[in-house]
């Protein structure tokens, strides 16, 4: 079918399914994906962090089939043989508009956690009062809530349960089969809403307050994602210019802001729709694409809730916000914590990411005399205490011996299957230490502190052992993936901690192929020459590029790689699937060593992340990854740090020199 992009000024066209999603920036989502369990409208419980499904479904009758699928940006429209529709979000409502739709509408409930099955003991109650049709849901554990509606004309009840398979969930190797609630059928009188509470006060207020405000709220829905999008005038390609304003609403629709513990947490969804969690190493990657916007005055107001802030700067104190709150959660031993709410999934690399950003940020500040407008002193001297003090506890913990170890599936490459997780010493994991190094001198500089001949010394003398312990000249590929101690016997489960006191001696190269030499670069480009990097680049890219665009994860000669998405298993995960957010930082490498001899690689990488931008997976939104042999959206619909590395991308091919 037809898939229109609206963006005020222009349009982007292409043809694709009839998948959407859209969020309220306060962790809810309504999606369109009808082969999916995740369809729906789903509203985030921050005090349990549940998202809980509301609604499967609003489907016209009798309309004939839909043939466009249109994003808004403040919403979507569908539109049928013989109707159209508009769906937005606002706080705990669904708002929908039916003034083109003269056939009756299906109201279909699935009222769960989106994690959860179909389970016995799910109660719906339908009953009217004089301003409002009011659905009441109990659950197996007699837990209570509320649907109030207003705006139907007439309606009829149905109360029938209804088994629905669906097949991408199927395809991914999960469950498939679900129990829907067939509640009711009714007519529209022009706009209906939906809104939940906890209570039927609750949400009858509600219901009421977004019904007489309908209008209203789609004004100011619509005005402030279009002030909240740069223009991007220095780009004469129309197609790219476009391009770029649906990438950033794309990263702004990840950003909520979270009600949480009676304070207000701003934070980036790692992905939509099941990654609905603050991943610390996703939510700093994708930091990038926002500190890379920085120069744009923008109005980020719902997002951030900068009411009191006057300057136009709104993509600084979003970044600063969250950066702060990473730097005041440094843990003892020299790791962040690797998700809210808290996983049990190890991660190394998340803190390097930090000191990566931190020094992103700062030299975006500086570049346009910002720094002390955004960072008091108060600030600068907490972040270089914390950050110094998070670097001391991880050289104590895991870096004892100059470089930093990692256990199984502690760096980005966190799945094991088949193999050993990558347990030793990473060679992004080197690079991402560097960064921190880079990010203190910028701070001690700043505040003048003694420690900065400290830390130029250390940081030489990393880059000393990386060159020493990571280059191989007899490997063709020169710069090797990882390297671990003869005697460190990779099969165990040995922490970081337990692996950093083994001595550096008789050190086995490990010559599998992967691509994390590329985001070597992009964080610590210093290691190496630039005749060096394209020593690398050449030999990395000659087995790992695609030709449709992209990098497999292992060369296709690898006895562990697979050519085809496998689904939940991760037997494909980072053993073939191509995966976007990497295909971004390859193109920007390249770009930045040089962009006339990789221009057919960045082409075509830039060409296969739009493609799938506009044409796969969610209407408007990068995919998480790919199939290798073909290009296909598989994974996370909506994955942050993928849509936020296009951003970085663009700006870095069309920056203005």
């Amino acid at each position: 079918m037809k898939r229109i992009i609206k963006l005020g000024e222009g349009e982007l066209n292409s043809n694709g399914d009839e998948n959407s999603l859209i969020t309220n920036n306060y962790g809810g989502y309504f999606s369109h994906i009808p082969k999916s369990s995740y369809n729906g409208w789903c509203i985030l419980d921050t005090k349990s962090w549940r998202l809980n499904k509301l609604i499967e479904s609003i489907q016209p009758l009798n309309v004939g089939e839909q043939k466009e699928s249109q994003l808004l940006l403040f919403g979507t429209r569908r539109v049928f043989d013989k109707a159209e529709d508009i769906i937005f979000t606002y706080n705990n409502s669904l708002f929908y508009n039916a003034q083109k739709i003269n056939e009756e509408i299906l109201l279909t409930l699935d009222n769960r956690e989106v994690y959860s099955g179909s389970e016995l003991g799910r109660e719906y109650k339908i009953e009217k009062d004089p301003n409002h049709i009011i659905i009441s849901f109990k659950n197996s554990k007699g837990e209570e809530s509320f649907i109030s509606i207003k705006g139907i004309d007439s309606f009829e009840e149905l109360n029938s349960w209804r088994e629905v398979n669906y097949s991408d969930d199927k395809k991914r190797g999960t469950n498939g089969t679900f129990w829907v609630f067939d509640a009711l059928k009714f007519k529209a009188k022009s706009y209906v809403v939906f809104s939940y509470g906890e209570t039927k006060s609750k949400a009858n207020t509600r219901a009421d307050i977004a019904f007489f405000h309908f209008e209203e709220i789609l004004n100011f829905k619509h005005s402030s994602v279009i002030e909240s999008i740069p223009s991007f005038d220095h780009i004469t390609d129309e197609k790219i210019k476009r391009t770029a304003k649906t990438t950033v609403w794309s990263l702004q629709s990840l950003t909520n802001s979270f009600s949480f513990n009676n304070r207000q947490l701003l934070g980036i969804y790692a992905g939509l729709p099941w990654f609905f969690q603050i991943w610390s190493r996703d939510e700093l990657i994708s930091l990038g694409g926002y500190i890379s916007l920085s120069e744009y005055e923008v109005d980020l107001f719902p997002i951030t809730n900068f009411k009191e802030i006057q300057t136009k700067n709104h993509y600084f104190h979003l970044t600063k916000q969250i950066l702060d709150r990473h730097v005041k959660n440094i843990l003892s031993t020299g790791k962040l914590q690797n998700r809210f709410p808290y996983s049990e999934l190890g991660s190394v690399d998340s803190f390097g990411w930090l000191g990566k950003r931190i020094e992103d940020f700062l030299l975006s500040l500086k570049e346009q005399d910002l720094l002390f407008e955004i960072l008091s002193d108060d600030d600068l001297n907490l972040w270089f205490k914390n950050l110094y003090q998070g670097l001391e506890y991880a050289k104590q913990n895991y870096g004892r011996q100059g470089i930093f170890a990692n256990s199984k599936g502690e760096t980005w490459m966190d799945t094991i299957y088949n193999d050993d997780g990558r347990v030793g010493y990473c060679i992004e994991i080197q690079a991402l230490f560097l960064s921190i190094y880079r990010a203190l001198i910028l701070l001690g500089k700043t505040i003048k502190s003694d420690k900065v001949s400290k830390l130029k010394e250390e940081k030489n003398e990393l880059i000393s052992k990386i060159k020493l312990n990571f280059i191989n000249t007899k490997f063709s590929g020169l710069l090797v993936d990882r390297v671990w101690p003869k005697e460190l016997n990779i099969e165990d489960k040995k922490t970081a901690e337990e692996i950093s006191k083994i001595l550096l001696n008789n050190l086995i190269h490990d010559k599998k192929i992967r691509p994390n030499v590329f985001l070597t670069y992009y964080i610590s480009p210093e290691i190496l020459s630039k005749s060096e990097w394209s020593q690398v680049f050449d030999f990395y890219l000659d087995n790992l590029f695609l030709p449709w665009g992209g990098l497999s994860t292992l060369p296709q000669t690898d006895s562990l790689f697979q050519p085809t998405y496998t689904g939940q298993n991760n037997k494909s995960y980072h053993r073939g699937d191509s995966w976007f957010f990497m295909n971004n930082i390859v193109a920007i490498s390249l770009t930045r060593i040089d962009k006339s001899k990789y221009f057919n690689f960045i082409k075509l990488i830039l060409d296969a992340s739009i493609k799938d931008l506009l044409e796969n997976g969610f209407i408007g939104h990068s995919s998480e990854i790919s199939s290798a042999v073909h290009q296909d959206s598989s994974g996370t619909g909506s994955q942050a740090w993928s849509v936020s590395t296009l951003i970085e991308l663009i700006e870095e091919i069309y920056k203005e020199k």
